[in-house]
């Protein structure tokens, strides 16, 4: 009894131990299989590990076999005590209750297992996938590691070739060192040139304005060269006159006043040649054909000089005789046909520059003077072709330029005419002629100032200049400056009284001066409009009585109607 209750005891203590602990084994009554109860961070320790790796697994499943085979030796040795205090508690009841819990667990540890087991399944396809991964990597890696061998050598070759262009540049920059010195000597230098310079330029300023000087000097020498070749031309023909007159008399027997004769005639050509005065001119050259009738240049040379005199009818017959004594004789063509062109035959001017240029296909003066005939016919494109030809011929012929510039202006190509004046005073800086139609110019252009610059220039080179006085007196008008233009015009008239031309000018200004102040009756208080138009309608009769050329003559005529029109108003 005492023993039983001893037992009792002791069974009542173990069990109540065991149960307390969380870690305690669970009893079965299947002693071939025990089973084992684990806390949950012994399981997920036993996962963890599971995860790992096939060999952290069998690590695992070592443990787990240790751990049941401590536990089992654990339990057989308290088996006993179960019995009987299962036995004590007395009843199917009690030993069923520990069977279905063991049943639990049991299952719950395969459910477990069979996670983990295919858990690691799939671990190993990864890790084999991870492996295959990187195996293609080491492969790739291998194709790196050659690049990065051969990209290292190409790296240690632009090393030694950087090495190679430091040196370099450290050679250039000790270069370009030098060489700012020497730009720092240099910019001084260019400092002190620039200074020399400017002194230079301030010389060669003078010297621009001595060669400006110059050129007109030596425009005025070339003209008179050109003089001094044609006097020494006659003088060679008048030499040649002589031998020939020496030859007469070295093969036949003239008698020395026969011979001194000849002499004095020679001397009369001569002095015909350097006469200035036209009269006398003409005189001197009528006593030499007196006595050798049969010198064509004789003829041609007083024909000349009548010609310069006016007498065109007089040159034309001289003309003619020069030509029957010699038909080859282009100039003598050229200049019948100017005093044919100033009778106002412009047709039969032209035949005869026709023929000059037949005779002289080079000759410049013929080209140009059939160009103003064409001109003056109203033929403004013949006319340019012809003076082109001129220009072409001879470069330098400013009056082929300016009569050019004539034509484009009679055709309304105002810009075009100012070229060709530009360009004939650029060639002849005293050319008066080529300003004065300048002026005409920007007078068409509505340029009234530089019109009066270009007529003050003329002026300046000819202060005689009566058709220069006329321009400047409409480019006061084209201002409205009915007083300075009055003036300009009477200045022309005072040069030349019998130019109906002029008085037409006047009675211009008349008329328009008398309409602005008829509209406009509180300026000019000290003129009446009347009196102007009467002064205006005095000229325009005057005008009539000097036998103006047609032209003149309508235009007149209208004026003049104009003017009883106004004062009958």
């Amino acid at each position: 009894m005492r023993k039983g209750i001893v037992i009792l005891i002791v069974a009542l203590l173990y069990g109540c131990g065991v149960f307390a602990r969380p870690d305690s084994i669970v009893p079965t009554t299947d002693k071939s299989r025990p089973i084992v109860t684990l806390t949950q961070e012994q399981f997920d320790s036993l996962v963890s590990a599971a995860s790992k790796s096939t060999q952290m697994e069998l690590i695992a499943k070592e443990e787990a076999e240790k751990l049941f085979s401590d536990y089992t030796t654990h339990v057989n040795s308290i088996i006993a005590l179960i019995v009987v205090f299962l036995t004590l508690l007395g009843g199917a009841g009690a030993f069923f209750i520990p069977y279905m819990t063991n049943k639990r667990y049991e299952e719950k540890i395969d459910a477990k297992i069979n996670g983990i087991q295919e858990g690691m399944s799939n671990h190993n396809k990864k890790i084999e996938a991870s492996e295959q991964a990187l195996s293609n990597y080491d492969t790739k890696l291998s194709g790196y590691d050659e690049k990065i061998a051969n990209s290292e050598q190409t790296l240690s070759n632009y090393d030694k070739k950087l090495a190679s262009y430091d040196e370099k540049i450290a050679n250039s920059e000790q270069t370009l060192s030098n060489y700012d010195k020497k730009l720092a000597s240099y910019d001084e230098k260019i400092a002190n040139s620039e200074q020399t310079l400017s002194d230079y330029d301030k010389k060669l300023a003078d010297y621009d304005k001595k060669l400006a000087d110059y050129d007109q000097k030596i425009a005025k020498s070339e003209q008179t060269m050109t003089t001094h070749e044609s006097k020494l031309k006659e003088q060679d023909k008048a030499i040649k006159e002589i031998k020939e007159i020496s030859e007469r008399f070295a093969e036949s027997s003239t008698t020395v006043e026969e011979l001194k004769e000849e002499t004095n005639t020679s001397e009369l050509f001569t002095q015909a040649l350097n006469e200035k005065d036209i009269d006398k001119k003409i005189d001197l050259y009528t006593q030499y054909i007196d006595k050798e009738s049969k010198n064509a240049n004789a003829y041609y040379n007083r024909g000349v000089a009548y010609s310069n005199k006016g007498d065109y009818d007089q040159a034309i017959k001289d003309y003619d005789k020069a030509i029957e004594l010699n038909p080859q004789n282009a100039k003598a063509y050229n200049n019948r046909g100017n005093a044919y062109r100033n009778k106002g035959d412009n047709d039969q001017a032209i035949k005869d520059y026709d023929k000059a240029i037949e005779l002289n296909p080079q000759d410049a003066d013929a080209y140009n003077n059939r160009g103003i005939a064409y001109g003056t016919k109203g033929n403004n494109n013949q006319a340019i072709n012809n003076f082109d030809k001129a220009i072409g011929l001879n470069p330098q012929y400013a009056e082929a330029y300016n009569n050019r510039g004539v034509a484009y202006r009679n055709k309304g190509d105002i810009d075009q005419a100012i070229k060709d004046y530009d360009k004939a005073i650029e060639l002849n800086p005293q050319y008066a002629k080529a300003y004065n139609n300048r002026g005409n110019a920007y007078i068409n252009k509505g340029d009234n100032d530089q019109a009066i610059k270009d007529y003050g220039k003329v002026i300046e080179l000819n202060p005689q200049n009566a058709n220069a006085y006329n321009g400047l007196c409409y480019a006061y008008l084209g201002k409205k400056d009915f007083p300075a233009a009055l003036e300009a015009v009477n200045k022309a008239i005072e040069l030349a009284p019998l130019d109906p031309e002029y008085l037409d000018s006047r009675a211009d200004v008349l008329i328009a001066w008398g309409k602005y102040k008829k509209e406009r009756p509180d300026e000019y208080p000290d003129i009446d409009w009347k009196d102007n138009i009467k002064k205006a309608l005095s000229d325009v009769e005057k005008a009539f009585s000097l036998s103006p050329g047609e032209e003149l003559k309508k235009m007149l005529e209208d004026k003049c109607a104009e003017c009883k029109r106004l004062l009958e108003e």
